[in-house]
């Protein structure tokens, strides 16, 4: 990876600090000292008044027997780790990034204006098949971290989507359950956006 390219990543991820802590920061002034809900209640109440069709629905995503990043591209990315219930001590899961986009001779990325995207779960039983998009004018990254879930820690992949028509960042969460993992659209940026200095 590129300095260039992480620099980018941590421009984006502090601008998008900024915008979702701005966006708090406006929610916050509204209050008044009479509101002393519990916050549960009022989470409740704020989801109840957003129309249903303004809902993101979560997206689950199951286990495929074929990648569908192709063997052409370019892994720019790769983590080890457990995540899944087809992980184990000699077989860990690898989480791959992958982009169309080629390399040069000295090793250097040739970007087009457009380039496919794919990030997935590889396991000895298949691949879960997470994100897989030609993105405009854009750099796409992962990250995989730790929260708690009903008492239990789990791991969390969270991939930030930087386009030029659109910015989006995504969770996806391995259910034991059903053997698939959640898909949970978490932030995005206007569709009707009508500037950006980028």
């Amino acid at each position: 990876m590129t300095e260039e390219r992480l620099e980018l990543k941590k421009v984006f991820a502090l601008v998008l600090m900024l915008a979702l802590a701005l966006a708090g920061c406006g929610k916050a002034s509204d209050k008044t000292d009479t509101e002393t809900k519990p916050i549960e209640s009022a989470t409740e109440e704020k989801d109840e008044k957003i129309p249903e069709e303004q809902k993101e629905d979560k997206i689950t995503i199951g286990l495929s027997k074929e990648l569908e990043m192709k063997s052409s591209w370019t892994i720019l990315d790769e983590y080890s780790t457990q995540i899944t219930k087809h992980g184990t001590d000699d077989d860990e899961d690898r989480i791959m990034l992958a982009t169309s986009a080629a390399k040069d001779k000295s090793g250097e990325m040739l970007w087009d204006d457009s380039n496919e995207w794919a990030l997935a779960v590889l396991t000895k039983d298949g691949a879960y098949n997470l994100f897989s998009q030609r993105v405009q004018l854009g750099d796409v990254f992962f990250e995989v971290s730790t929260a708690r879930e009903n008492g239990v820690s789990k791991e969390i992949i969270t991939l930030y989507v930087f386009a030029e028509s659109e910015n989006k960042i995504y969770n996806f969460t391995y259910n034991e359950q059903e053997d698939a993992f959640v898909r949970e659209e978490v932030f995005s940026t206007s569709k009707d956006k009508i500037y950006s200095s980028r």
